[in-house]
């Protein structure tokens, strides 16, 4: 795959080891040396590992010039202090003295003075995307608005799991972009043409004019990117932990390499190796995916 840096597959309904994860996010070593560093990773709402994770990763990145960790809310509820700490699995006193170097922030998206504009999507793509889902009430331009951070970053780390999600197709990837960190535009004209593609066309599927409207907005996007996509079983790591980069101005990572990979495959595909675990915000559920079943299950926006 190309881009690829690194993956760990566990074996078939097995779990991924603390020194098999280790091993692979050491392979960050040393590539974001003396650079401003934003991790983006997700809420409650997301499941993965991230206490683990967050230490592994503070580690192994002690030799950039800075390092902040922010959560991807899109329009989520901003969490507070203790929760914060609960999320990346730190104690108050750990965070005054172990992490008090590392920023921990929450995506603000109604703060103008938060955001700032990389592009435009001009309403022709847009409508070149939506194709026949397409409405008026899209509207017109769509301005291309990240958090300042992501733009005064000199590398972002996206950090999470992916699952079916009935806005997008799959979560994950550039979706911690837009509407991850991103202003109110971005964030509403996904979203309707989400509506507009409905849920039944949109849940599991792996190309979606949401995700393609993701994609076409990540160009404008300054940062260069480190995609770390996980497979996420139950509360551990299975399947494939990966990381590829993007430059500036172009796509970004596959962003379902590691749900391809595995035979996590959605409808479209064309492939399809028999019953599959289906998967929630909660991890995979003790039932296949059958053509009998509906397509996947809601996943939170």
């Amino acid at each position: 795959m190309k881009g690829l840096l690194a993956q760990a597959q566990s074996a078939t309904g097995q779990l991924l080891d603390t020194e098999a994860i280790r091993q692979t996010l050491g392979t960050l070593t040393g590539r974001f040396t003396q650079q401003k560093v934003l991790v983006l990773i997700p809420d409650h709402t997301r499941t993965l590992p991230l206490p683990q994770l967050f230490r592994m990763l503070v580690d192994i990145l002690d030799d950039v010039k800075t390092l902040d960790f922010m959560v991807a809310l899109g329009t989520h509820p901003p969490l507070d202090e203790a929760q914060m700490l609960k999320l990346v699995g730190i104690s108050t006193e750990e965070r005054h003295t172990t992490y008090r170097y590392v920023g921990l922030h929450n995506h603000a998206w109604q703060d103008p003075d938060a955001l700032a504009t990389v592009g435009v999507v001009p309403q022709a793509r847009v409508m070149e995307i939506a194709g026949e889902r397409w409405h008026p009430t899209l509207g017109g331009d769509v301005q291309v608005k990240l958090n300042r951070a992501a733009v005064e970053a000199d590398q972002i780390i996206i950090l999470g799991p992916t699952f079916p999600h009935e806005v997008v197709g799959f979560s994950g990837g550039a979706k911690y972009l837009f509407p991850g960190i991103s202003g109110p535009e971005m964030i509403n004209v996904t979203h309707w043409l989400g509506a507009l593609a409905t849920v039944r066309g949109t849940i599991g599927l792996k190309d979606t004019p949401v995700r393609a409207l993701i994609h076409e907005a990540a160009r404008h996007v300054p940062t260069s990117i480190t995609l770390i996509a996980l497979v996420v079983q139950g509360s551990g790591l299975a399947g494939y932990l990966w990381a590829t980069t993007k430059a500036p101005g172009l796509p970004p990572p596959t962003y379902l390499a590691s749900v391809i990979s595995s035979g996590w495959t959605s409808p479209s595909s064309g492939y399809s190796p028999g019953p599959r675990p289906c998967t929630t915000n909660s991890g995979p559920q003790a039932r296949p995916c059958t053509s009998s079943t509906p397509p996947w299950p809601m996943a939170a926006s």
